[in-house]
């Protein structure tokens, strides 16, 4: 596949690369086939990082699925949307009390990191509110959480996606949550996972490169091609997942990320 003189240069001055991974480099359980090898041909040409809004495991447990699935991905390549999080409310909440609408893990790594997080018990502490994605979600902490929101707590959440495919099909994502309790409180979130500024500001300085220079390629036109587009980072749509149409929106449409890596390695080799 060839690219037209302005996408050549485009590629030719990428210098890194963020890659979205459940569609991109596997689907399900299985990996998409040559993506392990693109993965090296980019690293070839500048940093590679995983970037996901996937609140539900930690980096260290991606890299293990990562490992099964024939990828060579150490935790310390891999961007979960809760880091991003956690590096938001340590800038801007450092002293406030958080509830955390979401799985055990991101509490923990919120402690960890010297923040103070409460439980839905003590919700009228809360001074924020952290939305994100949970496979245990009950009505007590949902509850716990309109209320403190109800109470004045500012209203985070981790990203806007819906639902997201599981093995038991479509499950709800933390943007369902977060919807149900904006239209119960009156207010809405401020998200902070993919296409979100304060997102792709906290990666491309993990990555150390500038906007221009940087990639993202993904297979969701809402958030990995929408976020590369208002961010200003090449956005490379690829067709091996959620969306299956080439889109004006993407900069490049490609059937897999095979095929990107290929296009790179040929611009870079003009």
């Amino acid at each position: 596949m060839s690219a037209d003189p302005t996408i050549a240069g485009r590629l030719r001055a990428l210098r890194g690369f963020l890659v979205d991974m459940d569609g991109v480099i596997y689907r399900g359980s299985q990996a998409i086939p040559g993506a392990a090898h693109a993965l090296a041909s980019l690293q070839r040409h500048g940093p590679v990082l995983m970037l996901t809004n996937n609140s539900t495991k930690e980096p260290g447990s991606l890299a293990l699925q990562l490992t099964r699935l024939g990828f060579d991905l150490p935790s310390e390549r891999i961007i979960i949307v809760t880091e991003i999080a956690r590096d938001h409310l340590l800038r801007r909440h450092r002293l406030d009390r958080i509830l955390v609408l979401g799985e055990d893990h991101v509490a923990m790594s919120l402690r960890a990191a010297g923040l103070a997080v409460v439980d839905a018990r003590e919700w009228r502490q809360a001074s924020v509110v952290l939305s994100a994605c949970s496979r245990t979600m009950d009505h007590a902490l949902l509850g716990a959480g309109l209320n403190a929101l109800m109470a004045g707590a500012v209203f985070l959440c981790t990203n806007c996606d819906l639902t997201v495919d599981g093995d038991a099909g479509r499950q709800l994502e933390a943007g369902a949550y977060a919807r149900l309790l904006a239209g119960l409180c009156g207010r809405e979130p401020t998200y902070l996972g993919k296409p979100e500024a304060t997102c792709f500001a906290y990666a491309l300085g993990r990555l150390g490169t500038r906007a221009d220079e940087t990639a993202m390629i993904g297979d969701n036109l809402d958030t990995d091609i929408r976020g590369a587009r208002d961010n200003g980072l090449f956005g490379a749509l690829v067709l091996s997942g959620l969306t299956a149409e080439a889109s004006p929106l993407a900069d490049i449409s490609v059937p897999d990320i095979g095929a990107f890596a290929a296009m790179v390695d040929d611009s870079k080799r003009e």
